[in-house]
């Protein structure tokens, strides 16, 4: 800190998984089901981040492919992960939205509105290799905007770390433990 006293991080480091968090130009449209209308939208966090997206054919329960960013290979297999984004409707009718890891898929059923609610889920990734999909459930036309784009270890969802191409790890933002000038531990988290 400001005086010179050592402080040690209390918490892991954490890594968002997703190649392109926020690009959705990137990730995989098979069946051309949507189009991006606008980039550099306002997002959740102040900034002006998020991507305007429309349905472009009706989506209903059971379809599997919308939004896909492939896992290929992915470590860590066989723990737990939690995935997340934000998302607000802007027109149309979307009722739902399910996620798919694999073969796995999680339904999400937020009520859907025009304000920014951040979704997540959490799950055991069933395959070191495998195609994430965000499946947005709703009627042709249908306008939404999205963000923020996280897949981390564990079952906590932690504050969004943007990713460009590949995955970006970052140090835990838990209280610091601090010590005196005899190494004594002096402070720390509950």
């Amino acid at each position: 800190d400001r005086y010179g006293d050592i402080a040690y991080s209390s918490s892991a480091d954490i890594t968002n998984k997703t190649p392109y968090s926020n690009d959705f130009s990137q990730w995989d449209d098979a069946l051309n089901k949507w189009t991006i209308l606008s980039t550099n939208n306002s997002d959740p966090q102040g900034g002006s981040a998020a991507t305007e997206i429309q349905l472009d054919e009706d989506m209903s329960e059971g379809e599997l492919v919308f939004m896909e960013e492939s896992f290929n290979p992915f470590s860590n297999g066989n723990k737990y992960h939690t995935f997340s984004f934000w998302i607000k409707i802007i027109s149309g009718t979307v009722t739902s939205m399910n996620v798919s890891t694999g073969i796995d898929i999680d339904q999400i059923n937020p009520n859907l509105t025009s304000t920014w609610q951040r979704v997540n889920v959490s799950f055991t990734p069933n395959s070191t290799t495998f195609i994430l999909s965000i499946n947005i459930i709703g009627l042709s036309g249908a306008v939404f905007q999205i963000y923020g784009v996280q897949f981390e270890e564990g079952s906590v969802m932690h504050d969004y770390i943007p990713t460009t191409g590949t995955a970006v790890t970052v140090s835990g933002t838990g209280t610091a433990i601090k010590q005196n000038e005899l190494g004594n531990i002096i402070s720390g988290e509950n």
